[in-house]
């Protein structure tokens, strides 16, 4: 796919999700916004329905207490039932009752403005309903007062009082929540509404117990209460959720068209961009062909927006880089030839074959780069051997080669003189280091060394400044010795600072020589390997010879360490007086 075309899908596509997301979360935020300011203002009209209803309860039991207290009420008692009933129809009418009925002190009526008044005494007088009721009927819903008509002491009889639970009811209630539609009804079936366009939305919404309905092409939310002193009638708050929903439609709508008015700017943006960009990228692409066919020497030429000539310029930059890194790479590579070569020429030099009399000898050299800078040699002369071991300050090649020239010299001096005392060929061999540093090399470099005279009677005799000489008996003891002396390489003259130092191998006795990469090897928490825990190591492999002890040791460091830092050098010589 060419960049103009990806340019210009990924910017519409980018818009059109952006666009599309944006619209579906305000879209959602004002439909939920609307539903919970409806259900606020739902559970508000719910929350004031007992105290209406309790104001027009609270007036139709003052009106019947006012009308039972009349005196004239009171003699009408006296008169016959014909009189009783005509002034009952003027008392419902004044107290603009449903019904009204008088019933003397046994329940019997003795006057009514209803059909049923009797059946009414009986469920209400004779069970010993409260002086205020609900009374649902034949699926019709009264609010009762009862008032005794007493004069002093006397029980003249009681005073009934009906108002309908209806439409006109229920339109002094809808007045009183402001305006709010409202339903009565028991169960399912509606007792009365206001404020609905027609009776049909009223059953639909009454015959449904869900929060939200479809009902005369319009969605309404609900929320209902039982009415106060009967739980079998209800009374529903109803609210048209497309109306309060209108103006969210209208921002829905208004965002269409600016998501569509978007969509056709991204388009027209993406066309421009892609045309503008592309060319000088194409260029560039050109130019990284080049490079890729080995023509480091090509360079980019690109006009366009100062990105793609900062970029353009950074690809002739990295250009003459790798043109420069190819022959840096070249150089590295005969380097790495040469470290090679230093590496088996250090490795060639170690001694093959440890042939000394009276002596089981084993040792190994772990360098922690390519050429290491640690030094050892056994050097079989009559009577006895000679054993060396030092470390040169550092690792690498540098340190290789002033290890290798140590060797050389240590070589040449044990030939002169194979049976002279270790401290003079320490000295000896200082002097060639020394002028060979400082004045052949021009670099202060140095090392520890300790050289060992073995001879065949068990005596050992060691100069030098090196790691302590450690002795496993052949019972198990551990003996160290401090090696005197100091640095070969950083003085001319070393012989005022060096003495010899002796000790003696019993048959089976072991001695082992070490470098610090082993002694100073070190865990992640900092704590060194140490030379209790090389003895212990040592002491554990010694009957099995000197190769088990080397690689107890070794295997003891590595499993210590954290990382290598430093060669690790040992060697371990097992006394056998009899062969």
């Amino acid at each position: 796919m060419r960049l103009r075309s990806a340019l210009l899908m990924s910017v519409v596509a980018l818009v059109a999700v952006i666009v599309g997301t944006v619209l579906f979360a305000i879209q959602r935020t004002v439909d939920r916004g609307a539903r919970e300011a409806i259900d606020r203002v739902l559970g508000r009209a719910v929350g004031s329905i007992e105290p209406v209803i309790g104001v027009r309860r609270a007036r139709s039991a003052v009106e019947a207490r006012v009308t039972a207290s009349q005196p004239r009420l009171l003699a009408l008692m006296a008169t016959d039932a014909a009189t009783i009933q005509d002034q009952t129809d003027e008392f419902r009418r004044t107290l603009d009752a449903t019904f009204l009925f008088i019933t003397d002190p046994d329940g019997k009526v003795l006057g009514s403005s209803v059909e049923g008044a009797v059946a009414f005494v009986q469920d209400t007088i004779d069970l010993g309903a409260p002086p205020d009721a609900l009374w649902i009927r034949n699926g019709a819903v009264a609010e009762v007062h009862v008032e005794r008509l007493t004069q002093g002491e006397r029980a003249l009889g009681a005073l009934v009082v009906g108002h309908a639970v209806d439409d006109k009811a229920a339109l002094e209630i809808y007045k009183l929540l402001g305006e709010r539609p409202i339903i009565v009804r028991v169960g399912t079936a509606v007792v009365a509404s206001a404020g609905l366009p027609d009776p049909h939305v009223a059953s639909a919404i009454a015959a449904s117990k869900d929060a939200e309905i479809s009902a005369g092409g319009i969605r309404w939310r609900s929320a209902s209460t039982t009415w106060p002193g009967d739980t079998a009638v209800e009374v529903v708050v109803v609210a048209d959720l497309d109306f309060a929903l209108a103006p969210a439609r209208r921002l829905a709508l208004l965002l269409y068209v600016i998501a569509a008015l978007a969509m056709i700017a991204a388009l027209v943006l993406a066309l421009v961009l892609g045309g503008a960009l592309s060319r000088p990228v194409e260029r560039l692409v050109a130019f990284t062909a080049q490079i890729a066919q080995g023509n480091l020497a090509a360079r980019a030429s690109v006009h366009g927006v100062r990105e793609l000539r900062a970029l353009a310029g950074s690809m002739n930059k990295m250009a003459a880089e790798l043109e420069v890194g190819r022959k840096v790479q070249a150089d590295k590579l005969r380097l790495e030839d040469e470290m090679q070569i230093a590496s088996r020429i250090q490795t060639s030099i170690l001694p093959r074959r440890f042939d000394v009399a009276r002596l089981e000898v084993a040792a190994t050299m772990q360098p922690a780069s390519e050429v290491g800078g640690d030094y050892y040699d056994v050097i079989t002369v009559a009577g006895g051997a000679w054993i060396g071991i030092g470390d040169v300050a550092g690792h690498g090649l540098d340190a290789g080669l002033f290890a290798l020239m140590a060797q050389t010299a240590i070589a040449a001096a044990v030939d002169a003189r194979p049976d002279g005392a270790p401290r003079e060929l320490v000295a000896a061999v200082n002097r060639i280091l020394f002028a060979n540093a400082w004045g052949r090399l021009g670099d202060a470099r140095h090392m520890t060394l300790s050289l060992v005279r073995f001879h065949d009677d068990g005596r050992i005799v060691f100069a030098g400044a090196h790691m302590d000489l450690v002795v496993v008996r052949a019972g198990g003891a551990i003996e160290t010795f401090a090696t005197p002396g100091t640095w070969v390489g950083l003085i001319d003259d070393v012989a005022s600072v060096t003495v010899d130092g002796e000790l003696r191998l019993a048959a089976d006795d072991t001695l082992i020589l070490y470098s610090d990469g082993a002694s100073e090897a070190a865990d992640a928490a900092g704590v060194q390997f140490g030379l209790d825990r090389l003895g212990a190591a040592a002491a554990k492999a010694a009957g099995a010879g000197p190769q088990a002890v080397v690689d107890g040791i070794t295997a003891a460091v590595a499993q210590h360490r954290a990382t290598q830092e430093d060669d690790v050098t040992v060697v371990a010589l097992r006394y056998r007086p009899v062969p």
